[in-house]
């Protein structure tokens, strides 16, 4: 904890993307990164709080918010997160 307390984190040049649960107390989150985040924060509320929007139906709007700008950034090409195998078998 200590190492924690003394941490003074450093402003990153680029811009992010920030998803995040539909919550009240969540207003506001992107003007807290903004501070350290130089091009921008694009934030997107989505359905479910912290433990549901890991879960079914949440989930899956979480995975193609993800899909959609890990491939628009070249990160990860569409077919490969398209092709991972599932854990339900499907």
């Amino acid at each position: 904890m200590e190492a924690a307390s003394g941490y003074v984190p450093e402003v990153y040049g680029g811009n992010a993307v920030l998803l995040h649960a539909d919550l009240p107390e969540r207003d506001g989150l992107a003007m807290a990164w903004e501070a350290l985040i130089e091009g921008g924060v694009e934030a997107h509320a989505l359905s479910g709080d912290h433990y549901t929007l890991l879960a079914e139906p949440h989930v899956q709007a979480l995975a193609q918010r993800l899909d959609g700008y890990l491939s628009q950034s070249g990160m990860l090409p569409a077919a490969a997160v398209n092709a991972a195998p599932r854990r339900d078998g499907r």
